[in-house]
């Protein structure tokens, strides 16, 4: 019987941190962690996998081709991984809409990105909205709806019609049906938490930053109020009526004291959070390309800082780049789209308003997309196919430029990954509860 050969696979990140090694395979999503000590023993395994070797080589060879860090020598990565691309983006059973029933808010953010002027959702909009989705729903087997603003509790009476004949729809038509929300919290009152509910929204993104004198610095109502208490003040009501509530935490230069005692008001509600401490500045939000990438780098590692925080007190945090192969540009995705108050239709929520980026109106139906119009496809570009990161970003936001070591906002994972594979196994560790013995972990 041949003999089966195998090859290191081209996705494969090891860095160091405190006295371990990460072996992050990028693809899979296998992480393994070993005492430094280890370091020559998986290099040359790795390199030299055909070679005999001793108990230890041959155990950790094992360990190596289970969770693809040594791959059949035939197979070609490079294809396998375009093959899950286009998986990914084509998805037509799936339709995901995010629709804004308003673009008016009662805040007044200071990184806040979106410059739109105030507008209410069109009654023929509306009624577009559900006549393209029912046309659509024998051929589907999932609708996932976000709603998004402006403030969209401003508007509860759209969301609650659209919801009503969308839910109906997938109802009749027998497809999944998932609903959620981002919003400000400061209408979310016990009677509009319960017409959330009544409309299937299970999750709701609430963004509270620190304690009350940062948040209010940074977060007020338009005519100068702090918010903080106001949203605190919904918190139960929140907690009741929805199943999960992702608290945003945008970060800066938030201190631990300052972190620990927003988590330490938070705990009543704990059971129902999970946090999302995300790195944006003062200045115009995270993908603001006029930003400092050493002061965004900066920012970065506080999120993480202040994660792994949350983690060692016992709070949930959301999963970020590394675990979910979801998380990469929503432009991707031919059958996503952004329905603005007005009908236009987007691809991205950063571009909401700009006629370039307008891709039809909800009243012509949703246009059909091939993949040759994204406008960008990294299976044809140099830079991607040498790239290790390429499974995790899959391309990189289309709005950033061309990919490569000159661009490192488009590229921040290839310029982040020891960052970014620390970052996961700490969390997985801390999961765990277990920070000595190695371990494997595919997400």
């Amino acid at each position: 019987m041949e003999m089966k050969t195998y090859k290191k696979s081209s996705y494969i990140h090891l860095t160091k941190h405190d006295g371990h090694i990460y072996c992050a395979q990028l693809m899979s999503r296998a992480l393994l962690r070993y005492p430094d000590s280890f370091l020559g023993l998986i290099e040359q395994l790795l390199e030299h996998p055909e070679e005999n070797g001793n108990e230890a080589s041959h155990t950790l060879k094992e360990i190596f081709i289970d969770n693809s860090f040594l791959i059949p020598a035939e197979q070609d990565e490079l294809q396998l991984l375009k093959k899950r691309f286009e998986a990914l983006i084509r998805t037509p059973e799936a339709l995901s809409l995010c629709i804004l029933p308003t673009t008016e808010c009662n805040f007044a953010c200071r990184y806040c990105y979106e410059h739109l002027p105030p507008m209410a959702m069109h009654e023929e909009v509306v009624a577009a909205i559900i006549e393209n989705v029912e046309k659509r729903a024998r051929n589907l087997r999932r609708l996932d709806v976000v709603w998004f603003g402006g403030e969209p509790t401003i508007r509860m009476d759209i969301v609650d019609r659209i919801s009503r004949k969308l839910i109906a729809i997938c109802q009749d038509n027998g497809v999944e049906y998932a609903s959620s929300m981002v919003s400000n919290g400061s209408l979310i009152n016990r009677d509009t938490a319960a017409k959330l509910k009544q409309a299937k929204i299970s999750k709701l993104q609430v963004t509270v930053d620190g304690n009350p004198a940062s948040h209010d610095q940074r977060r007020p109502f338009k005519d100068g109020r702090g918010s903080y208490s106001t949203i605190f003040g919904n918190m139960v009501a929140m907690a009741e009526f929805l199943e999960e509530i992702t608290l945003r935490i945008n970060v800066d230069t938030q201190s631990e004291d300052e972190f620990g005692a927003l988590l330490d008001a938070l705990q009543p509600y704990a059971g129902k959070m999970v946090l999302f401490p995300a790195a944006v500045t003062l200045d115009g939000g995270e993908q603001n390309h006029n930003q400092s990438i050493a002061i965004m780098a900066q920012y970065r590692r506080n999120a993480d800082r202040l994660a792994q925080l949350a983690m060692e007190r016992g709070w949930p945090v959301y999963k970020g780049m590394f675990s979910s192969l979801s998380h990469f540009c929503q432009a991707y995705y031919l059958n996503n789209f952004i329905v603005m108050p007005d009908g236009s239709l987007y691809r991205c929520n950063y571009v909401m308003g700009s006629l370039e980026h307008r891709k039809g109106d909800i009243r012509q139906g949703f246009p059909n997309y091939f993949t040759e119009e994204i406008g960008f496809d990294p299976f044809s570009n140099q830079q991607c196919i040498e790239c290790k990161a390429l499974p995790l970003c899959l391309g990189g936001c289309l709005l950033a430029g061309e990919p490569g070591d000159g661009n490192p906002i488009r590229c921040w994972l290839r310029h982040n990954l020891d960052r970014v594979v620390v970052s996961a196994g700490t969390e997985l560790l801390t999961r765990r509860g277990n920070h000595e013995r190695g371990y494997a972990e595919t997400a």
